[in-house]
């Protein structure tokens, strides 16, 4: 399992549990942050959770006592059905630190791809995922299903033909470059996106 951990400025440790993939330890950590130190909290996804409700807490035993209520209570509480497993872990993230009595709101936009959610600021769909302790950002798009197709292409990239993808099935007559590191993708993803801005095809 991947437990999520970290020490607040006054010493106290808070352990906010263990879980089953490295991006959900992180994401609940950042719901915990958030919920003791405010909007300011140096968080792992910076801007993904502006459209949640996160209920604030003013003390480190505030916010275990509540903690520790809400898991009694999750044993009868529904969160809902969901498509992935990745909105699942969300959901059960958002209610695991909220107070017993709390309303739970679902974010304004949410995806049912993988690996997107909705960027606020910059109102655009953006496609990130980890991969090998690293986070990997595709970049922001327009429409939910462009962020979904990027961030397929970038798994077969890094992780080959066996990587869990949004749309199985659509890529096989595609050539997707493959590469060895986060870093040598990352470095050409550079490069191809400098070349964009001087090139010139013509004019027709």
């Amino acid at each position: 399992k991947w437990r999520g951990t970290f020490t607040l400025h006054k010493g106290r440790r808070v352990v906010v549990g263990s879980f089953d993939t490295e991006e959900g330890a992180a994401r609940a950590v950042d719901r915990a942050l958030i919920a003791l130190k405010g909007d300011g909290a140096e968080v792992n996804f910076e801007g993904d959770y502006g459209d949640e409700i996160i209920v604030r807490y003013d003390s480190v035993d505030q916010f275990l006592e509540a903690k520790a209520k809400a898991k009694a209570a999750s044993k009868s509480v529904r969160v809902g059905s969901f498509d992935t497993t990745e909105g699942e872990a969300c959901a059960v993230d958002r209610a695991s630190i909220l107070p017993p009595g709390a309303l739970l709101l679902v974010p304004r936009k949410s995806s049912g791809f993988k690996y997107v959610c909705w960027e606020r600021q910059k109102e655009k769909w953006r496609g990130t995922f980890m991969h090998k302790g690293r986070r990997v950002v595709v970049g922001s798009f327009d429409t939910e299903e462009g962020a979904a197709r990027a961030v397929d292409r970038a798994l077969i990239a890094l992780k080959g033909d066996g990587a869990e993808v949004n749309f199985e099935g659509d890529y096989g007559d595609e050539i997707i470059v493959r590469y060895d590191s986060v870093d040598q993708f990352l470095e050409a993803k550079a490069k191809a996106k400098a070349a964009s801005k001087s090139v010139r095809v013509g004019s027709f």
